[in-house]
């Protein structure tokens, strides 16, 4: 607490009210409320005594009762800093930090200089960012208490958030001058890699580069030292030394990418702002496989990694040199050998280290490189037919001798093994190259050939789910799960594939086996913060337009993203005491993006794209707006029959609950309703208000986000008439993904809205508005000519064959003129052309949406029964055209009930053993 009560109370009182504060601060919460009471016996309307119950109130969980008794404290002494102070706690517990932070600055205004006051106050002002106020508070605390460390360091680190390095390095070497104890020799450490990173951040390099030679002994943290030096001489320009220690680096540990990444920028003598870019490449990314390299360079590298490899027999040179050779004819020895050995001892990853050879051009930027991702990036790359061309000849051989090739017929046999695993390559390359047939063929022979081997299984289920066969994609899935019913990756890939083909209940009690058997397995999955599974399972009732269903699962999976922002506020605290000030810096970041994560994004797109529906479409809320009316009028009435049994079900439970059960049922129940409400409850809220709460963080980062993301903020600012927000996201996007269909389906609507009078209200920032979508579509300054710029985007997606562009284009085009018989050639040249089946984004689900916006938009045309004819025919295992067989129907009722029952008697057996 902040401090004791003034002295409104007598003695006797004023000792029984610093019983209260030190009862609740030992947690003996039910002595402390009737102390409290003792004194409002006397004195009713003592605030600070009405306060300090409410905040034990707020602590066990009588949150409106608490919120009631703290409000009333502070009516009958609003100039107390200690009911103040108890407001902001208790907004605190509740996460609610901007109201805390007003509700301890008000405090402060009666008690200026109370350190704790001051402390909880700093915490708050990091966790909201709001970095000057955190200066600010610990600059004061630092005056208040010079002495200590613990006021240093925050203040320190405050100032590096603010850019104020010099200022940050300074405290650091005041307070190291000044204290006379030092903290261990890790803290010692860190401090000192701190004031690096300040002089780094100022662009001292050779200064920093000084401060590391002298700092090094007194750092524990021996590698970090080395990597940031060589990271610095790269950086300073010193190439000859930066190359010695990137090699001392390699040398000691041959398989860390990073080092690779290093060494390869200090032997390409990159510029600086290259440089950083390359030392913040992840996973296997190296600039060999980000940058577009000339010949000199890459004889510069096979050099370098010819010497790597003698030195290093088994080490990731050997892969990484692969990527350096110029031309197929150079690469086809070096590849042949690698593919090889690889088979020869059953790596299932090699695929992976092919797929790295395999670099295309990266639009957003000329002179970059990016790994292929499309099937038209992989079809038309030389490295992709030599390496074809290669497997087919191993397994042709394998077939018949036994050996990779038959020059050597002497030679040993190779295992059988090696038939295997060349079958499975073979099957990846067919896969990404588009050739799902043929991938499907060899794939089941790889399967009869070696029936348990469950990789083989689960490559099998995903071909079936490119190919659109979903239902067939789970069993084979299922299948792969009982092989091994201990493993919990394929519990979780068959459920997965259960609820994309919307088998929900199947995919509960798949889930299940590996969740805790006593309670609702659903709540368990909740608590463990299971993202993916809440996704998949809100998709899929938003495919059977459950909206509430769905909606409740999306928000599961935000507030999930939510705890882990209001997590970090202990860990604020802790970082600074423990000085662990390098991962604290990393996770600040990590959190600032973890708004943009990929499952972040998922559950904002689904939640949109509900709330952009309904608001449309309100009389669809209950899902049945595609019935007709009597239709809609039976499922009404089964629903309202379905929703009573339940709560009378609920009642009885409660009753039984009540005459003897346990309380801890009865806890885990209302943590449920806490948790999770109903899904009523989601539909009964203002969807356009929600939908602005949803996109307000992740609107702040447009260059971190999906295309398709980043275009339902745009819709949604237009449907807000927040035009200069949409304009600002659909230019960020675009920046980030040029040419990108939904993004430019979002800028033809929000252009065409502006250039019309009177149609969007653009208010002062007008010019600005109408300049940006100028340049976007490429017109003069100050004309916004869609068509124009809709004509040439399609002229673009023809001549790059790219069905998602199609798609947009002709979109775009009935948007502007649906009647002009112009449009209808226009879609009907776009979507006839025979080659578009050959190129970019032919996908299943790309197919299925520019189908459905045929036969709602020209449902009699011969393009469209044509375009559905060659659909038919690219994917004929899609469930659109096949029988909509449910996984009962295609696994027999007793091995359906065989597997369940042998998956949870093993999941039983599991369990007891633990």
């Amino acid at each position: 607490m902040s401090g004791t009560p003034t002295a409104k109370l007598p003695k006797k009182e004023q000792e029984l009210f610093r019983t209260v504060v030190s009862l609740y601060e030992g947690k003996k919460y039910t002595k402390s409320i009737q102390t409290a009471d003792s004194i409002l016996k006397k004195f009713p309307n003592h605030g600070e005594t009405q306060s300090m119950k409410g905040l034990v109130f707020n602590c066990q969980g009588k949150k409106e009762e608490a919120f009631q008794l703290i409000n009333a404290g502070l009516a009958n002494d609003p100039t107390s800093h200690v009911c103040w102070h108890i407001k902001g706690l208790y907004y605190k517990s509740h996460n609610e930090f901007s109201e805390a932070i007003e509700c301890y600055n008000s405090a402060l205004k009666y008690d200026q200089n109370n350190q704790n006051i001051l402390r909880d106050l700093s915490w708050m002002q990091v966790q909201t960012r709001d970095f000057a106020g955190f200066v600010a508070t610990r600059n004061k605390l630092l005056e208040m208490a010079p002495m200590q460390r613990a006021s240093w360091v925050p203040a320190a680190v405050g100032n590096y958030m603010v850019d104020q390095f010099q200022v940050a390095y300074d405290l650091v070497t005041k307070y190291r001058a000044s204290s006379s104890t030092k903290g261990d020799a890790y803290e010692e450490g860190e401090l000192l890699l701190f004031q690096n990173m300040c002089l780094e951040k100022q662009g001292k390099l050779a200064e920093a580069l000084v401060h590391l030679k002298v700092s090094e002994p007194f750092v524990t943290d021996k590698l970090s030292v080395k990597v940031k030096t060589a990271e610095l001489q790269v950086l300073h320009g010193n190439f000859t030394v930066a190359k010695e220690q990137w090699l001392a680096l390699v040398t000691a540990q041959p398989d860390n990418y990073r080092f690779h990444s290093g060494l390869q920028t200090a032997y390409l003598e990159l510029d600086a702002a290259t440089s950083k870019d390359m030392f913040a490449l992840k996973r296997l990314q190296l600039p060999s496989t980000s940058l577009s390299l000339d010949a000199a360079q890459r004889t510069t590298l096979k050099e370098l990694y010819a010497t790597l490899i003698a030195q290093h027999k088994r080490s990731a040179a050997n892969k990484i040199v692969l990527g350096l050779q110029q031309g197929t004819e150079e690469l086809r020895g070096p590849l042949d050998a690698f593919l090889k050995t690889n088979l020869r001892n059953a790596i299932p990853s090699v695929f992976q280290e092919v797929a790295a050879l395999i670099c295309v051009p990266d639009e957003s930027n000329p002179a970059r490189v990016r790994f292929a991702q499309d099937v038209a990036d992989f079809k038309n790359h030389e490295v992709t037919t030599l390496v074809q061309g290669l497997v087919d000849g191993y397994v042709a051989n394998l077939r018949t001798s036994q050996q990779f090739d038959t020059a050597n017929p002497a030679a040993n046999p190779e295992p059988p093994t090696a038939l295997l695993w060349a079958l499975y390559l073979q099957t990846h390359l067919l896969e990404v190259t588009g050739d799902l047939d043929g991938a499907l063929r060899v794939i089941d022979e790889a399967i009869a050939h070696t029936p348990t081997a469950i990789d083989m299984h689960g490559r099998r289920a995903r071909i079936l789910k490119k190919q659109g066969a979903l239902t067939s994609a789970a069993v084979t899935m299922d299948e792969a799960r009982q092989l091994d019913l201990q493993d919990r990756y394929l519990n979780n890939k068959a459920t997965k594939y259960f609820m994309r083909a919307d088998e929900v209940d199947l995919a509960m009690s798949t889930i299940a086996m590996f969740t805790k058997h006593e309670g609702d397995p659903q709540q368990t999955l909740y608590e463990l913060q299971c993202n993916w599974y809440e996704l998949e399972l809100a998709e899929a009732y938003a495919r059977r337009r459950q909206w509430g269903l769905a909606l409740r699962k999306f928000y599961a999976v935000r507030k999930h993203f939510l705890d882990y922002t209001d997590d970090m506020f202990d860990f604020n605290g802790y970082c600074m005491r423990k000085t662990t000030l390098r991962a604290y810096f990393d996770s600040i970041e990590m959190l600032d993006n973890s708004f943009s994560h990929k499952f972040y994004q998922r559950a904002l797109r689904g939640a949109l794209k509900i709330f952009l529906y309904l608001l449309e479409f309100p009389e669809d809320i209950d899902g049945l707006g595609h019935l007709n009316p009597a239709d809609r009028k039976k499922e009404r009435a089964k629903r309202k029959k379905a929703v009573e049994k339940k709560k009378i079900e609920e009642k009885k439970q409660e009753e039984e609950d009540e005459e003897g059960e346990s309380t801890k049922k009865e806890d885990q129940k209302k943590v449920k309703r806490d948790a999770e409400p109903d899904e009523e409850v989601f539909l009964a809220k203002d969807f356009l208000a929600e939908a602005v709460q949803w996109i307000a963080v992740a609107s702040k980062r447009i260059d971190l986000l999906d295309a398709e993301t980043a275009s339902l903020i745009v819709d949604l600012n237009v449907r807000r008439g927040e035009f200069a927000a949409a304009t600002k996201a659909v230019r960020e996007g675009l920046q980030k993904h040029p040419h990108n269909h939904h993004l430019v389906y979002s800028l033809v609507r929000l252009a065409n809205k502006v250039k019309t009078p009177g149609k969007a209200k653009l208010g002062p920032s007008a010019p600005e508005i109408r300049d940006t979508l100028s340049a976007l579509v490429g017109s003069p300054t100050g004309t916004i000519d869609v068509e124009a710029f809709v004509t040439a985007y399609a002229t673009r997606a023809a001549e790059g064959k790219s069905l998602p562009q199609v798609l947009s284009a002709i979109r775009s085009k009935v948007f502007l003129d649906k009647a002009s018989p112009a449009t209808t050639a226009a879609v009907g040249s776009l979507v006839s052309e025979a080659a578009l089946w050959q190129g970019r984004g032919v996908t299943v689900p790309v197919v299925l949406e520019t189908l459905k916006f045929l036969t709602t938009t020209y449902p009699e045309e011969a393009f469209t029964a044509s375009f559905k004819s060659a659909a038919r025919e690219k994917f004929p295992q899609a469930a659109v055209y096949a029988p909509l067989n449910t996984v009962a129907e295609l696994l027999s009722v007793s091995s359906l009930a065989a597997a369940t029952s042998a998956s949870t008697d093993a999941a039983h057996k599991d369990e007891t053993a633990k």
